[in-house]
C-alpha cells in the first residue's frame, strides 16, 4: 500500500468541496422535507374543501327551498334580512 501526502493546496480544496457538497446535501434535504410538508398541507386543504363542499349542498337547497317558499306565498320580491321584509316589485 502507497499512501501519498496531498499538498496544502489540493487538501484546502478538498475540504472545502466537500465541505459545500454535505451543505448543499443537507439543504436539500431540508427543501425536500419542506415540500412534502407542503404537500402534505395542500391534501388536507383540498379534503376541508371538498367536506366544506359536500355541506353547503344541502344548506344551499334549503336556502333555496325557502326563497321558493317565499316566493309562492307572498310573490316575487327582494328579501332583505337585516329588517325582515319582503320588498315585492
Amino acid at each position: 500500500m502507497q499512501v501519498i501526502k496531498l499538498d496544502e493546496q489540493e487538501v484546502k480544496f478538498g475540504s472545502e468541496t466537500h465541505d459545500q457538497y454535505q451543505s448543499m446535501l443537507q439543504s436539500l434535504g431540508n427543501l425536500e422535507s419542506r415540500i412534502l410538508k407542503i404537500h402534505a398541507t395542500l391534501d388536507e386543504l383540498i379534503e376541508q374543501k371538498k367536506s366544506l363542499h359536500a355541506e353547503l349542498l344541502p344548506v344551499e337547497q334549503k336556502f333555496q327551498n325557502f326563497i321558493e317558499g317565499v316566493g309562492v306565498k307572498y310573490g316575487s320580491g327582494k328579501l332583505d334580512f337585516v329588517d325582515g321584509t319582503l320588498t315585492i316589485q
